[in-house]
């Protein structure tokens, strides 16, 4: 009962002893469920990991609020906390499971090893001599970096954390903004603080210290856009957070000091710095939703769109259908009016719900609201004729409702193909990320064990056994990853070598052989970096399309708009300033026009063969990005000579929404750019593309290196672009058997040979453009060929014969280790017995390169790898 009493603070009222007993318990608990398995240690790191960054958060409000005799608490609640996550990593590593889940547990101890390479406990300890020292606010300083890596430890461990921990801290930033305003209104209305000064400081300190509380992660730079020529800058979020905290304290001060203007002054800099940070989590929240859900929110709300104007589109049709019975036997109509009334109220619902509750709706809710106000107009005028006329005289208004209807439907289903078409696109994307992610991992945990090995005897080389048997099992869980880029890329042949020689290593520290072991663990980390090489250049094609399609998907969105507008200054010619909208819009439309054409270059769907023409059905297959604006031109000047100008305003909707098909098309072929499966049977136009779209992807990464490069060390870069003028003088070059050369791409090699020597010159002025020139005909190279060849869907098998899996074969393969990668191995899917042959031929070679390279002396291994790698080629 004494301990009791004495924890919880009976005598002194101080809570902390009470605190400081759960938290130890809950620490030793944690202890125990991490040795469960390793789903458990995760759990208990990302707790553990949340819990000390909530302490030193709590710790450096302790700081900025510290007196002289709090100086050793301080040091000691810094030291405890040192020590905590000392013995959380010591704890993990000796209770680490490799049993289950391989990837999951060197994720685990690569976290683990960031930590400590990072001295993190180092850190806080010095903050501890500081705090000792009296030195409070640079102790206060050097705490607030280390907070952040422990946030970022829990957000790998726990899927979603990091989401939630930006909308919390959304919430608490509005409410410190909604705060703040309160407290500057309620401080201007006093003609001084006076004794109100006590209470006001007191709501001032509160919010000050909700601030300095709240956890702030890391905050990456906005995503690059199509037209963006440098990567965007990160967002000084810690500079706008620290300046509020500083007025805020400053404010404090002054309102202690009885100044109010002085005191208002800097409440109103703290609501502008909280504004300004509130601006970038807003933006960040956005970007962080789609990395973790894509556009499944918007995909849902489409897909929700069609199935009610579907209904709507029915039962509509259904009255005129008996409405047009009615009629016909001249009965009375007024029973159909109830329906016709409910389905009214329904549509006028869904219009208020669309257009939402006050807010401005988005551009893409734009068109759908003027086909459903005209079929609620309609269907009102509908509803009115068959209470007080008759059936005959309601058809004319339900036949315009239905085509309202239908438009509206249409419309939507439109919309939903388009946002479909970009979730597939950004999971794609997110899929090769976590590939790319994966393998660093595999490559960092591989580093990180070589580097052991070599500070390793026999004595302490037995513990890395498990390590490095875990990481022999990562190379089989990782492989389902690459699936998606094993159609591409040939990353089965450095797998086999990598899984021989890890193999090769665990022998020889089995042994006792540390030095020979870090050597043939050095020749794995080479195939494995090969593997991630690879990988990453599949990210990097993969944003580059990823960029093009989003501005596509914009205009598209844009074009729908355009036509909305043309279409309610067409219904409505007397409407205030017609001319001076009409003016307006076609000036808008002109500008997006030659933009899309800046992007996706001359068009021509002729070009395509005559199957696909076809499966275009209506589509026009003349592309002309102008024609729209021309219309709306010559539409304004009969406007401005008093002329009806509904035919060219007509006309104009028409080819907006003929535009709008148009890329359509073109988004979808270039949505299957990324992982169209490429083999050896394939025309040699497609490796042509692949080629010219990695070519293009490497050159506008070197372009925004460029524009971020100071112009003294532009010299250093310009070998990266002339490996691509080579890389682009290969694609000028005909093969006998292969396709002419085609005239953009020995305009782009023309356009980049001049490049390299600018740089080296330090000519940025005159680079950038070149590498803009050579950027731009090689991206509407890109969008024309993805068209022609159609690769929007992998070609069409050209055989019917059943292929013979490698499950239906025993010979291929001796071990498991080698079969994990058999799916990798060529890199591609039979089209026909020929590639089938062709296929088996390099699994059979691959199994035989790793059978034969473990007879081989460790020295003769590199130089039958780089053999086989040439053959493959």
């Amino acid at each position: 009962s004494e301990l009791l009493r004495k924890q919880v603070g009976a005598k002194s009222h101080d809570p902390q002893p009470a605190l400081a007993a759960v938290n130890q318990a809950a620490r030793e608990l944690g202890g125990l469920v991490l040795l469960r398995g390793i789903d458990e240690s995760r759990e208990v790191f990302a707790r553990e990991t949340h819990m000390f960054a909530r302490e030193l958060s709590g710790l450096r409000l302790r700081l900025l609020n510290a007196t002289p005799d709090q100086a050793e608490a301080l040091a000691k609640g810094h030291e405890e906390v040192a020590e905590w996550t000392d013995q959380l990593l010591d704890k993990l590593t000796k209770g680490m499971s490799y049993q289950k889940r391989p990837l999951a547990v060197l994720g685990l101890n690569r976290r683990i090893y960031a930590l400590r390479l990072a001295g993190i406990t180092t850190s806080i300890r010095k903050t501890a001599s500081l705090a000792r020292e009296g030195k409070t606010a640079e102790a206060a300083t050097l705490q607030y970096p280390l907070i952040r890596p422990l946030l970022e430890a829990e957000f790998t461990m726990r899927s979603g954390s990091e989401y939630a921990l930006h909308r919390d801290l959304r919430e608490k930033l509005t409410a410190l903004i909604s705060g703040q305003q309160d407290l500057l209104s309620t401080c201007e209305k006093l003609p001084d603080l006076g004794a109100q000064a006590a209470e006001i400081r007191k709501r001032q300190e509160g919010l000050r210290n909700t601030l300095v509380l709240a956890p702030l992660p890391a905050i990456p730079a906005a995503r690059t856009r199509l037209f963006d020529l440098a990567v965007p800058p990160v967002p000084p979020t810690d500079e706008f957070r620290l300046r509020a905290e500083t007025l805020m304290t400053d404010a404090l001060a002054r309102i202690g000091a009885g100044s109010k203007d002085e005191a208002l002054v800097a409440q109103r800099g703290a609501i502008q710095s909280l504004r300004e940070l509130d601006t970038i989590l807003n933006r960040w929240s956005v970007e962080l939703a789609q990395k973790a859900l894509g556009v499944s929110a918007l995909v849902s709300d489409a897909t929700n769109r069609v199935g009610a104007l579907e209904q709507m589109e029915t039962r509509q049709i259904g009255l005129l259908e008996q409405t047009e019975e009615v009629a016909l036997d001249k009965k009375n109509a007024k029973n159909l009016a109830a329906d016709q009334q409910s389905l009214a109220t329904e549509i006028h619902d869904f219009l208020k719900e669309l257009a939402g509750a006050g807010a401005k709706p988005s551009k893409e809710v734009l068109p759908l609201l003027g086909r459903l106000e005209a079929a609620a107009k309609a269907i009102d005028l509908a509803t009115k004729t068959l209470q007080e006329k008759g059936a005959e005289d309601a058809l004319e208004h339900q036949e315009l409702a239905s085509a309202a209807l239908t438009e509206a439907r249409e419309l939507a289903a439109g919309q939903l193909v388009q946002v479909n078409l970009l979730q597939q696109l950004i999971a794609f994307e997110q899929s090769v990320g976590k590939a790319s992610d994966g393998m660093a991992d595999v490559v960092g945990g591989q580093n990180d064990l070589i580097a052991a090995t070599k500070l390793a005897d026999k004595q302490s080389l037995p513990p890395l056994l498990a390590p490095q048997k875990n990481l022999l099992a990562c190379l089989t869980d990782i492989a389902p990853a690459l699936d998606l880029v094993a159609a591409r890329l040939d990353v089965g042949t450095p797998l086999v070598f990598a899984a021989s020689d890890v193999e090769d290593a665990l022998k020889a520290m089995e042994d006792g052989d540390g030095e020979g072991a870090a050597d043939i663990q050095q020749i794995a980390v080479e195939s494995l970096t090969k593997v991630q090489g690879l990988v990453s250049e599949i990210s990097v094609q993969t944003g580059y399309v990823a960029e093009i399609v989003e501005f596509l998907h914009e205009a598209q969105s844009d074009a729908a708009v355009f036509a909305f507008r043309q279409r309610q200054l067409r219904e409505n010619p007397q409407v205030k300033d017609a001319l001076a909208l009409q003016q307006a819009l076609a000036s808008e439309t002109q500008k997006s026009g030659s933009l899309l054409t800046q992007v996706a270059g001359t068009i021509d769907f002729k070009l395509l063969d005559e199957k696909t023409r076809e499966n275009l059905g209506k589509i026009d297959l003349t592309v002309d990005f102008g024609s729209p604006s021309t219309l709306m031109n010559q539409a304004a000047k009969l406007m401005e000579s008093g002329q009806p100008a509904t035919e060219p305003m007509l006309a104009a909707e028409k080819a907006l929404t003929a535009n709008s098909d148009q890329l359509l098309v073109i988004i979808t072929m270039l949505n299957g750019l990324p992982g169209i499966e490429v083999t050896k049977a394939d025309p040699p136009e497609l490796h042509r593309l692949i080629a010219a779209l990695d070519l293009a992807s490497k050159h506008r990464k070197l372009l925004r290196q460029t524009q971020g490069t100071a112009d003294k060390d532009l010299p250093a870069i310009a070998k990266l672009q002339s490996k691509l003028t080579e890389a682009a003088e290969k694609l000028t070059k005909s093969e006998p058997e292969g396709p002419a050369v085609h005239p953009m791409l020995t305009a782009a090699h023309q356009q980049l040979m001049p490049i390299a020597d600018l740089l080296n010159g330090s000519r940025k002025a005159e680079a950038v453009p070149a590498q803009q020139a050579a950027d731009q005909t090689l991206r509407h190279f890109v969008i024309e060929q993805a068209l022609i060849l159609n690769t929007a869907k992998p070609p069409a098998s050209s055989s019917d014969d059943p292929v013979e899996s490698e499950s239906e074969t025993n010979d291929l393969y001796e071990s498991n280790t080698v079969g994990f990668v058999s799916d990798f191995v060529s890199g591609e899917a039979p089209k026909d017995k020929k590639s089938e042959w062709e296929i088996l031929g390099t699994r059979n070679r691959a199994a035989l390169n790793q059978n034969f390279a473990r007879e081989l002396p460790l020295e003769f291994r590199a130089t039958l790898k780089n053999y086989y790698e040439r053959v493959a080629k």
